[in-house]
Order: C-alpha cells, then structure tokens, then sequence
C-alpha cells in the first residue's frame, strides 16, 4: 500500500495563524515581533502528529523584505522557531515563489547560513531558478534535501500555463531535486485526480493540497470547515500505489485539526474513512407544478470554443428554460468573459440572458463600461455579485480589486440606470445566501441591495428545511422577486465535494448517505427526486427557479425540468 512510509506534512500556517488572530501582516514578520505566537502553531501542528514542519517563511525574500539585514533576521528565527519546537520532526526551509530568479540561491543561502539541511520551494508557477539554487544548495551542504512543489488550477495548469505533470517530470529530472509535487490552489479531490498521472515519477512525491475553495465572508477570506473529510480524502491519496515512500500534507485553509485528522485516518487505512455517514434516506419525487420562470446557471468556457454553451443553451430552452446567466470566473478561474459570452449566445440562441460582474476583477470604470457595451447589444441585466477570492498561490500576480462591495456595485448601476443608461435601463439582479450562519445580517444586506436598486433576487442552493425557511422569511422581508436556487447533484463524490470544498452549499447527510454506493442511474434518480422536492416545497415562496448545473451536466438540468414543471 502506498500509505506504509508516508510521512506527513504540517498544514497552512498563513491562514491558520490569521484565523487564531495573528495579526502581522506579512505573518512572517511575526518570526521577529511576535515569536510566541509563531512557535505555538509549531507546537500545535507538532502535537497534531506531523512529521515535517515548514517554516514560517514562505513570503520571507527580497520582494516583500527589501532590507537585507531584515530579511536575514526573519528567516534566521523562523527556522530557529520551528526547530525549537520540532520534537524530532524534519524541518523544511518554506521558500515560496519569487520575482528574481537568482534570488532562490539567496534566500537558500541565509536558510544554509542558520543551519537548514532541508528545503521546500513551493508553490512554483514553473522551474524557473530553481535547478541552479537546488544546485548551490548541494554544493553547500551535499546531504540537504530539496523538495519542489508547483501549485495548479483543476485544470492541471499553473499560472504559466505549464502542465503539472510536465512541470513534475521535469523537476524530477534535476539531479539535485530530492522530492517533487503539487501543493496549493486546488483541494483534495482534484488533487486525487492528478495523482495517478505522476505515475512513472522516479522520485518520491509530496501533495498537499488546500483545504477547498476559499470564499470571502465579512471582508475576510474563509475556506469549509472540513477537517474530517479532508483526512479520509488524503488517507485515500497515500494508500495510492504512486505515493509509496511519499509525503502528504495541507496547504491554505488548513489546520491543526485537519492534520490530527490525517494521521488518524492513515493509521486507521483508507477502507474507513472518516466522512461515511450511515442510514439511507430518499426524498420522494415531486408533483408538477404550475411553471414559473426558470433560470439556468452555466460557465462560460475556459478555451476558444463556444459551441458546447450554445449547444447546452439550445437544449436548455427546448425543455423549458427561460434565461441562461452567465458566471463571472467561478471560483476565481478564469474564463471567456461574462458580458461578451452574454452577447454571443443572445445573438446565437435568442434566448434572456443574464451576465454575472464581481467586485473581484472590475472597479467602477469597468463595471460602467461592460454594462453600457452590453447594452448596445439587447442585453439588459446583470447580477452584481462579490466573487469568490484568488487563492493565496496567485495573490503575488493576480490583484483582486474588491474596491467595493456588491451592494455599492448595484448602487452604482442604479444610478446608471437613473442617468447613463436612461433609454435601456437594466434590470439588476442580487445573491442572497438562504444557508448564512446569520440571517438576519443576511437579510440587512440583502434590503440595502433592494433598496439601492436590485429587483430580483437569486438564492444560493437551498439542500434543508432551513434554506426553504429563510426563503419564505425573504419573500416576507424584502417584497421582490426571489429565485430559489436549485442544484440537483451529479452523485456522491460531487455531494462530498460540494459539501465539503466548496463555500456556501449546505447538503444534508442523510442525502449524501442515500447516494454512496449506487450506480450512475440510481444516482441520478435520487439526486432529481431530492431537487425536485426542494422545488415543490419552495414553490409558493419562489418567483421563479435559478437551476445551477453541476459539473456541466446539461441533462440533470433537462430531467428535473421535465419532472418538476408543467412548461
């Protein structure tokens, strides 16, 4: 089996001492100012039962501390912290991407100077510099291993566009490369995925991926609580025969928890996971209903071709759909823009379209500019949405703006509407999150949205009782127009993904238990009578129904449509 010498990395430590209240921003500055705090996440990880530890380096280099001696200070105590409370576990030196190619050997150098024997460049876009500073390092200290570590999208490719699986041979084929992998940018079930194709690596492998998606939550960034099921997925990474004498470990969102996790589940081996749930319960199938306007979320592509959107579109209005909205680069993966996507399968479909425009990428002047452009062209609404964040792998060369909130974007529309676009005014559209913690701070935004000017409303997936119960609440509250959002799942490792890598979906047990095990068919026919359930009870409460498709299945979407609704 894979797991029997896997060695076990710590998890984040950026994210998680923000999350604890570290508050030196960069946290490595806290190596110097606030070493206490710095060696308690050590200990904790340590406690955790990791066997390697990184240093608290990772930003440590020219471009964020210009100042020689500084630098050196910052890195000197963050190797002495983490050796201090190691208790037997291998230190690495964290060394994360930098500017300056040349610059790895001299971060390398003040790690070599402070006594460090062991290395991880991480979150590499490419090799880039690294082979000669990996060759320094060996003509420094012969016995000091170096680990390289490339962060990628779930597309396999890193910011370059490099292939992960080229990008990995190729750090493999460096005589002084010790250990190669993936770590960063995307969690653990594309990183499963990836796996099996490193098959054939002639050196032994480190993957440490986040803990999921992160998702900004009250001017901060947040990823799933999911420790459980981040352990059973990464026991089931090291019992891959490609990960024998490997390394595992997590990247950002992760914690000392989801580490503790970890060791528990490789003990236990892969066969038990952690996350199974017991008790199978199905939802019986819905009445048909009276129909209502019917919205389907879909993805712009992510390459040249738009036939497969026209083609999904196409379908999507034979059976009954009456607008298609566009994303605006979900999850911070960047795709063919909203707006001109927008115009396109308008022009080409004659359908409603609905564009989606974040705060992430625009600041004003953009936003006025694709709202007038799109005008010109018959497409008249837009739903203002924050966006999900870059992840920390891209923040060094992919700036999110988030100059505004969403609801001073639709304000701003507003006052468009009242002005600019006077003769085409659009109609803006508003996210609301039926599954928040907090509801009724919720429900405060959502009326400062209405009242700046949004008229329709379109709910995050509503999977509970609860969700149904904060959209009647809604309803009450703001007098607009709500579309309730409906995601029927693609099976049970999209439930398990969803539910614990992706912010802001809520998906009962008792359904993922009703899909473990089953065959495509059966699945598929639990997941539509669930979803079509979750319509008949929010019927009375809902103007119409925003369909979101799950890993671009366009005939889940056509089969709830055709069980649910009377169109």
């Amino acid at each position: 089996m894979g797991d029997e010498m896997t060695r076990i990395f710590d998890g984040a430590f950026g994210t998680y001492f923000a999350e604890i209240g570290g508050d030196c921003l960069p946290c490595e500055a806290a190596n110097l100012s606030a070493p206490e705090s710095v060696r308690a996440v050590h200990r904790e990880y340590r406690a955790a039962g990791a066997d390697c530890l990184l240093t608290n380096t990772f930003a440590a280099n020219p471009d964020v501390f210009p100042n020689a001696d500084e630098l050196s200070a910052v890195i000197r105590a963050g190797y002495a912290l983490a050796r201090e409370e190691s208790a037997g576990a291998r230190v690495f030196a964290s060394i994360g991407p930098i500017a300056g190619d040349g610059e790895y050997a001299r971060v390398a150098f003040y790690f070599l100077s402070a006594g460090a024997d062991a290395f991880m460049f991480e979150t590499l876009p490419d090799l880039t510099g690294i082979a000669e500073a990996a060759r320094q390092i060996k003509s420094v200290r012969p016995d000091a291993t170096v680990s390289v570590s490339f962060a990628v999208g779930p597309d396999g490719t890193s910011r370059t566009g490099a292939d992960f699986r080229q990008l990995v041979l190729a750090a493999a084929d460096c005589p002084h490369v010790d250990i190669v992998g993936l770590n960063c940018v995307c969690g653990p079930t594309h990183m499963l995925k990836m796996a099996p194709a490193l098959a054939g690596v002639r050196k032994p492998l480190c993957l440490r991926p986040n803990a999921g998606y992160s998702a900004a939550r009250g001017g901060a960034t947040g990823f799933t609580q999911n420790a459980d099921y981040f352990a059973a997925r990464l026991a089931e990474l090291a019992a891959l025969p490609v990960m024998k004498n490997g390394y595992v470990g997590g990247c950002c969102g992760t914690t000392p928890a989801h580490i503790r996790g970890v060791v528990r589940a490789i003990a236990a081996g892969a066969g038990s996971p952690g996350w199974r749930r017991t008790g199978r319960v199905r939802a019986p199938g819905a009445a048909r209903l009276p129909s209502k306007p019917i919205a389907v979320e879909l993805d712009p592509p992510s390459d040249a071709d738009i036939s497969p959107l026209i083609s999904g579109a196409n379908r999507l209005k034979a059976c009954g759909a009456t607008t298609i909205t566009l994303s605006d680069s979900p999850l911070a993966r960047s795709r063919a823009d909203s707006f001109l996507t927008a115009v396109k399968l308008k022009a080409e479909t004659s359908m409603d379209v609905l564009p989606h425009i974040t705060c992430r990428d625009r600041n004003l002047n953009a936003v006025r500019g694709a709202v007038l452009g799109a005008s010109f062209f018959g497409v008249n609404k837009v739903l203002c949405v924050t966006g999900d964040p870059s992840s920390f792998a891209d923040a060094r060369n992919l700036r999110d703006v988030y100059h505004f909130s969403s609801a001073d974007m639709i304000r701003f529309v507003g006052e468009l509407n009242a002005g600019a676009l006077s003769r085409r005014p659009v109609t803006i559209g508003a996210a609301l999150n039926v599954n928040a913690a907090n509801f009724d701070a919720e429900l405060r935004r959502a009326k400062r949205k209405a009242d700046g000017g949004a008229t329709m409303f379109f709910t995050q997936p509503i999977f509970s009782e609860r969700g149904a119960a904060n959209l009647r609440a809604a309803k009450e509250e703001l007098g607009v127009m709500i579309f309730a959002g409906i995601m029927p799942v693609a099976g049970y490792r999209n439930a398990l993904f969803l539910a614990n890598e992706v912010p802001g979906i809520e998906i009962p047990d008792r359904l993922i238990a009703s899909l473990e095990g089953l065959s495509r068919d059966a699945a598929l026919d639990i997941s539509l009578a669930y979803a079509a359930e979750t319509v008949a009870e929010c019927c009375d409460d809902a103007s119409g129904f925003y369909l979101m498709t799950p890993i671009r299945r366009v005939d889940l979407i056509e089969g709830l449509i055709g069980r649910c609704f009377d169109v």
